[in-house]
């Protein structure tokens, strides 16, 4: 029988309330495969907004309409983006990966377009992404604060749609950033940006 209470049960992923463990990060966090994860969620948003529903009891007739929307999002993506997105590859996974998911943050407008999810929700992902591959010290109020604005976005917007732990490790960083310690995380080139400025710190 499932426990109603436990943080992991899917319908209970979007609740921004209370502590997180700091054990639950002591593995770290890979910035490749938030990546990835964001990316496919917000995949799996815009093929449910039709409906607004996530995978649970869904009728037939309302997964054709998520498989059709699908397919068309996925036909458009290569269109406008040259990306092949959620394509099974050879052998293994498919094709969803590193590459594809920062070309479809970089292009936040036409991602948005395609998909019809919330412009604004992208390009804060896209901040977030960018803060912490650039390799440099991150102002931690800045940070926290811009995360826990995200994820009440995405909650406001899609709250039919669970947030994966991913999302939930990086909304609520403060748990892994202090004033005395800080995750130099990727190396990865950065384009100048504002807020990703702003939400950057640069003293010792």
């Amino acid at each position: 029988m499932l426990n109603t209470n436990c943080p992991l049960l899917s319908t209970n992923l979007n609740k921004n309330e209370g502590p997180c463990k700091k054990d639950n990060f002591s593995f770290g966090l890979s910035l490749l495969h938030a990546r990835i994860r964001f990316f496919e969620t917000m995949l799996h948003v815009a093929y449910r907004l039709p409906i607004k529903k996530w995978n649970v009891r869904l009728s037939a007739e309302e997964k054709q309409v998520v498989e059709d929307r699908k397919k068309e999002i996925q036909s458009q993506i290569k269109e406008k983006l040259g990306l092949l997105v959620d394509m099974p590859k050879a052998n293994f996974g498919n094709t969803n990966d590193g590459n594809t998911s920062r070309r479809f943050f970089e292009e936040y407008e036409i991602s948005a377009e395609i998909t019809g999810v919330d412009k604004n929700l992208i390009y804060r992902l896209k901040i977030i992404l960018d803060a912490l591959c650039s390799g440099m010290k991150i102002n931690v109020e800045q940070f926290e604060k811009y995360c826990k604005e995200t994820a009440e976005v995405y909650v406001t917007l899609y709250n039919f749609y669970p947030m994966s732990l991913h999302y939930i490790k990086f909304f609520f960083m403060e748990q892994l950033l202090s004033r005395k310690q800080y995750y130099l995380l990727g190396n990865s080139q950065r384009k100048e940006q504002k807020l990703a400025t702003r939400i950057l710190g640069h003293s010792d």
